[in-house]
């Protein structure tokens, strides 16, 4: 086993203690869909659904942008951040090319679902930056993202 591989394991456990405190309201998935035609939208659409989790299946942080972060410029209007979660290693994480979409064939749409008090209904979002951090952590910054 890799020394990173141990930090990994390690930073997969605690990043799963705020849910057991009640601080992650918000469930994140990561949306497969293809549709049945030869082209995107056309027939039937069939999604597949990963929930991106932290630890032992606790949801990851979530966090929207204050309005001032917005007026800066630092995020686009209605973003969101989503992270840290590990990246895959030997028995966990969550593995990097499911997240920047090089695993997709064509016409695969590939979207993030968050579901949870700011967004009751789910809210589509697609992913406009992926940061791993020392291999240690990936972290989302994602935008709107309209059916």
């Amino acid at each position: 086993m890799a020394r990173a591989d141990k930090w990994r394991r390690v930073a997969d456990k605690f990043r799963a203690l705020p849910d057991a405190f009640g601080l992650r309201e918000h469930t994140v998935q990561l949306e497969v869909s293809q549709y049945s035609g030869e082209l995107p939208g056309d027939g039937d659409k069939f999604s597949r659904y990963t929930p991106i989790t932290v630890g032992n299946g606790s949801p990851p942080k979530v966090r929207f942008p204050s309005q001032k972060e917005v007026a800066l410029g630092l995020f686009a209007s209605g973003s969101v951040v989503i992270g840290p979660f590990t990246p895959d290693f030997g028995s966990g994480g969550f593995s990097r090319p499911n997240i920047d979409g090089s695993l997709l064939d064509t016409y695969v749409g590939m979207k993030i679902l968050v579901t949870g008090p700011q967004c009751p209904n789910g809210m589509h979002y697609r992913v406009n930056n992926s940061n791993v951090d020392r291999a240690l952590r990936i972290v989302l910054t994602c935008e709107p993202a309209g059916e």
